[in-house]
């Protein structure tokens, strides 16, 4: 087999924004993925955490749209790239940039690779090695309560409800 055969046999997963102005090529070579609950992802995803998944920043490829990227410095080697239609974060180019990170809602293709961690700047080490939140106590996972378990739609607060939610089953 040649170089150039096995080159070209690498998969390359396609992200976008929401409105489909910016699209990126990205090689399926991804070294890590978790999810980060820290303030500023959650706040700039809308949401209690952003799954991401890291790669070298050269397997990143904008196809199209790279005069819609707009970006936001979060500090001198960590900035993020949205697009200036549809607000979408794609991606952040991090640690002294040398990686990037894709939002893995952004991926149209299946990248292969799943999250297997959870990150946040409140967590921290004890000296037993043990992760604990900002009070010093263990973290520990905790079930939705029952009332999350038992919410349903009503007919009428269905047929007001966006497309995709309106597909969700009701919950008993």
């Amino acid at each position: 087999m040649s170089t150039n055969s096995v080159l070209s046999s690498v998969r390359k997963p396609v992200a976008r924004c929401l409105c489909g102005a910016i699209q990126a090529s990205i090689a399926d070579e991804f070294l890590y993925a978790g999810y980060c609950h820290c303030p500023d992802c959650r706040a700039s995803s809308g949401s209690g955490f952003s799954a991401f998944a890291g790669i070298p920043k050269e397997k990143l490829q904008v196809t199209r749209g790279q005069d819609s990227l707009s970006t936001f410095h979060q500090t001198k080697d960590d900035v993020m790239y949205f697009c200036r239609h549809c607000g979408s974060w794609l991606f952040s180019i991090v640690r002294h940039g040398e990686f990037a990170h894709v939002r893995m809602g952004t991926l149209i293709d299946d990248p292969g690779i799943r999250p297997s961690f959870h990150i946040s700047d409140r967590q921290r080490k004890r000296p037993s090695g043990r992760s604990t939140g900002s009070s010093g106590r263990r973290n520990t996972r905790r079930s939705p309560p029952d009332a999350y378990h038992n919410f349903s739609y009503s007919r009428w607060q269905h047929s007001k409800l966006p497309s995709c939610v309106s597909r969700l089953p009701t919950m008993v």
